[in-house]
C-alpha cells in the first residue's frame, strides 16, 4: 500500500468468512537465533514457528506488548511465551501466567500470584477497576518437579505448591502443611466408609480419589473443615457431599441432607442450605458467598471461612451455632439481617379483585396466580407460570 507519506505492506485473507486486511508489523518480520534455537515471525502473526535440536512449535502468533511474542502451536494448542531483545530472544517457562492463591479449596484474599517464566514472582490484587495493585513485584520462585516454592515480602512470606485449576480458574494450590504432625494424626492418607466399605483417599494438595462400594473410581477435591469434617465435591461438579471422618480409626462417613433450606430477607436476598452441606447466600448486586454446615442433633453448626481472623479454626474457618435449628427466622452475616424460612424455591403472587384484565385469543381472562423463582437482585429474568382464569 503506498499513499503520500505512507507506504506498507499488508494480507488479504479470511477471517470468519470475511476478508480482511493484515497490516504487516515489521517490527517483528524476522529470523531470531540463539544457539540451537530459532524463532521465525512473517511479520503479519499468522504464521511463526519455534524450533530447537528436539521439538518444532508452528502457528498464528500475537504481539502481547512491546516485545513480547506468543505463539500457539497449532497441532498441540500450547503457547509459548518470548522476548525479544534486539536481534536475540529468550523463552519463558511454561509455568508462565497469573494463578490465584488456593489453601484448603479456599482463594486467599482475592490474591493473585504471576509467576514470570525466569524464576520472578509478581504478587497483587484487583482494585474495583480490575487494575492491579501489587503486594510484591520482586519475589522469587524456584520448581522441583511439579512443586514450587514462592517467596516475597523478603522472605516474610514462603508457601510450596502445584498449579492447578480452582473451578475453571488457573490456581496455586497450596500443599497442605502437616510436616510437624505425627503419621498418625495427619489429615492425608486413606479413610474407610464403614456403611459401604467405599475408600476415600485425601492427597497434600486438595485432591481426593473415591471407590464406591462396587470400586468404582471417582475423582474430586475435598475441603477440611473441622477435626472431624470435610466436604468432597467430584471434579464434573455432579456430586457432593460432607464426610465426618476419624484420623485414629481411619474411619470416613458421607453425610448428605434429604432437602435444601432456604431462606429470604424482606428485600428478596437468599440464604440457601444445599443438601450436599453447603450454603450460599446471594445479594442483590448478585454477589454470592459459599460457607458449610452440619446439622448436629437439633442445632445447626456453621463454619465461615475467614483464615485472618483469631476465632477461625486450623482449617481457617470461623464456627457459628444456631441451637434450635432452621427456625422460621434467622439473623446472619457481619450486619445481622434477618432471614424468613421460605419452604418453596418459588415465589406465589396473587391479585386480589378480578381488575385489568387480559386479552388472549379475542377472549378476557383475569390474572391469577404467578409463580416464579426469585432473586434478590434489582432485575432479573425467570421462568415462571401465569395462571389465566376465563371470564366467559
Amino acid at each position: 500500500f503506498k499513499s503520500t507519506g505512507l507506504t506498507f505492506n499488508y494480507l488479504l485473507a479470511t477471517k470468519s468468512g470475511a476478508k480482511v486486511f493484515i497490516r504487516e508489523n515489521d517490527d517483528y518480520a524476522d529470523r531470531y537465533i540463539v544457539g540451537n534455537q530459532m524463532l521465525q515471525l512473517n511479520g503479519y502473526g499468522t504464521k511463526g514457528s519455534y524450533e530447537t535440536s528436539e521439538n518444532r512449535y508452528e502457528g498464528q502468533y500475537l504481539v502481547e506488548k512491546e516485545n513480547v511474542i506468543s505463539l500457539k502451536d497449532s497441532a498441540t494448542g500450547k503457547t509459548l511465551y518470548f522476548d525479544i531483545k534486539g536481534e536475540s530472544f529468550t523463552v519463558r517457562s511454561e509455568e508462565y501466567g497469573s494463578y490465584l492463591w488456593v489453601e484448603n479449596q479456599n482463594w486467599i484474599e482475592k490474591t493473585y500470584f504471576e509467576l514470570n517464566g525466569y524464576g520472578v514472582l509478581l504478587v497483587y490484587t484487583l482494585n474495583g477497576s480490575q487494575e492491579r495493585v501489587y503486594i510484591d513485584e520482586d519475589g522469587t520462585y524456584t520448581q522441583d518437579g511439579n512443586i514450587f516454592k514462592l517467596v516475597w515480602n523478603d522472605g516474610a512470606n514462603k508457601i510450596e505448591g502445584e498449579l492447578g485449576k480452582y473451578g475453571n480458574k488457573d490456581a496455586f494450590i497450596v500443599k497442605f502443611d502437616e510436616s510437624e504432625k505425627e503419621e498418625d494424626k495427619k489429615v492425608v492418607g486413606l479413610y474407610i466408609n464403614e456403611s459401604d466399605w467405599s475408600v476415600l483417599i485425601l492427597d497434600d494438595i486438595g485432591n481426593a480419589t473415591k471407590y464406591g462400594d462396587e470400586g468404582e473410581k471417582e475423582t474430586g477435591y475435598y475441603t477440611v473443615i473441622a477435626d472431624d469434617l470435610l466436604y468432597y465435591i467430584n471434579k464434573s461438579n455432579t456430586d457432593a457431599c460432607l464426610y465426618v471422618y476419624d484420623i485414629e480409626t481411619r474411619t470416613a462417613t458421607q453425610v448428605k441432607y434429604e432437602d435444601k433450606t432456604r431462606y429470604l430477607t424482606e428485600d428478596m436476598e437468599t440464604l440457601t442450605f444445599y443438601e450436599y452441606g453447603y450454603i450460599i447466600s446471594a445479594d442483590k448486586e448478585g454477589n454470592q458467598e459459599r460457607y458449610f454446615y452440619y446439622q448436629n442433633g437439633g442445632s445447626v453448626d456453621l463454619y465461615i471461612s475467614a483464615p485472618n481472623d483469631d476465632k477461625a479454626n486450623a482449617y481457617g474457618f470461623v464456627t457459628k451455632t444456631l441451637d434450635d435449628g432452621f427456625t422460621d427466622t434467622l439473623v446472619f452475616g457481619e450486619t445481622e439481617k434477618t432471614y424468613y424460612r421460605n419452604e418453596d424455591d418459588s415465589l406465589t403472587f396473587a391479585r386480589q379483585g378480578d381488575v385489568y384484565p387480559i386479552l388472549q385469543g379475542g377472549n378476557s381472562f383475569a390474572l391469577g396466580e404467578i409463580i416464579f423463582d426469585a432473586s434478590a437482585e434489582t432485575e432479573f429474568k425467570s421462568k415462571g407460570l401465569l395462571e389465566l382464569i376465563n371470564n366467559g
